[in-house]
């Protein structure tokens, strides 16, 4: 599911209590994606300023997220 398809579902419900609940929770998801948005800029930041990120990401099957946790 998209935000478009959200909006889409939006514009055709006939019912003002649904469209209710879905604002409620389509809110609650952008708030959601926002905070995941900010967290992850974080991390690319701390992976800058790691000497052992591209020597993690080098691995197979390593990636940014795995990459973060083994620098702990």
């Amino acid at each position: 599911m998209t935000h478009k398809i959200v909006a889409e579902i939006l514009e055709k419900t006939p019912s003002d209590e649904f469209s209710l609940t879905i604002e409620a929770h389509w809110e609650i998801w952008k708030s959601i994606d926002s905070q995941i948005h900010r967290i992850e800029q974080k991390l690319k930041e701390q992976a800058q300023s790691d000497p052992n990120e591209k020597i993690y990401r080098s691995a197979p099957g390593i990636g940014s997220l795995s990459a973060r946790i083994l620098s702990l």
